[in-house]
């Protein structure tokens, strides 16, 4: 194998997460401020942080909190987030070639371990 290290985004990339954070996140303006936002208009979720995300949204204070609800949203539609097809079997290829795996991500740890760690795909990394 060419390459030894090989860089891995979570949301997109490893994890098809859009329906999930896109919907968590309706739910969590429309609770904050009661205000419905098209899923469409959301798409910029996928490309920021969370912290980014409200303030992209004009919901810069109390962002803590916002993420522990959005959080707490997430878990609502976590039964739609899936590993991308063929994903275990590219690690798998640059575990057995001798390669390492690696993540960068915008999560934050927490974010990190409720949303990634549940998956059995995460024995490709070490931490």
């Amino acid at each position: 194998m060419k390459y030894t290290h090989i860089v891995f985004d979570i949301d997109g990339t490893l994890l098809d997460t859009a329906y999930a954070l896109i919907h968590s996140l309706q739910d969590t303006v429309r609770e904050l401020t009661g205000q419905e936002i098209a899923g469409k208009d959301l798409n910029f979720v996928l490309e920021l942080t969370g912290q980014g995300v409200f303030e992209h949204l004009n919901l810069g204070e109390n962002i803590s909190e916002k993420l522990h609800k959005w959080t707490e949203n997430m878990d609502h539609y976590m039964d739609k987030v899936k590993v991308f097809p063929g994903m275990e079997q590219v690690l798998k290829f640059i575990a057995d070639s001798g390669g390492t795996a690696g993540i960068v991500t915008a999560k934050n740890r927490d974010e990190f371990n409720h949303d990634f760690c549940r998956f059995e795909i995460v024995r490709y990394f070490k931490s």
